[in-house]
């Protein structure tokens, strides 16, 4: 649902997982995500559902898997093999990485519950970013010209 610039919705990824790592949660996530320019772009030359965004050929809400089968077919067609829906999910998250979010801020837009899982994109976004500030360390200073 979109209310107030912003997509409300229910997070259900995972929630009938049956990975013993994995423990189910208690309620649904609740999610908010503000709709960006770049998005609103997208949402307004995309045809959708009454309620729903991304609608299969038939006009219906994909169901969990179908989604993914159709983003692979489609990434497929396109030569695009190395290409996925979860992918694109990760690529967006190493860009906002290494723009400089913070790994709370990636909780946030990805839902995450465990910092681990935002800091795996931070670490080596921090990495790259902290050794193209720090790379004119290496190079030695002029010498002083007064201290002769």
């Amino acid at each position: 649902m979109e209310q107030a610039g912003s997509l409300h919705f229910v997070e259900t990824k995972g929630a009938n997982s049956h990975a013993l790592s994995r423990k189910k949660r208690s309620s649904p996530k609740q999610r908010v995500i503000p709709i960006v320019p770049e998005l609103r772009e997208v949402i307004e030359a995309t045809p959708s559902g009454q309620m729903t965004y991304l609608v299969s050929a038939n006009g219906l809400p994909y169901k969990e898997t179908s989604f993914g089968n159709w983003f692979r077919d489609r990434c497929d067609e396109a030569g695009l093999k190395h290409c996925s829906a979860h992918g694109l999910r990760k690529a967006g998250a190493k860009i906002a990485a290494e723009n400089g979010a913070t790994a709370h801020q990636l909780m946030a837009i990805y839902g995450w519950e465990k910092l681990e899982q935002a800091e795996l994109y931070t670490r080596q976004a921090n990495k790259t970013l902290l050794a193209a500030q720090a790379m004119h360390l290496v190079v030695p200073r002029e010498k002083n010209k007064d201290s002769k």
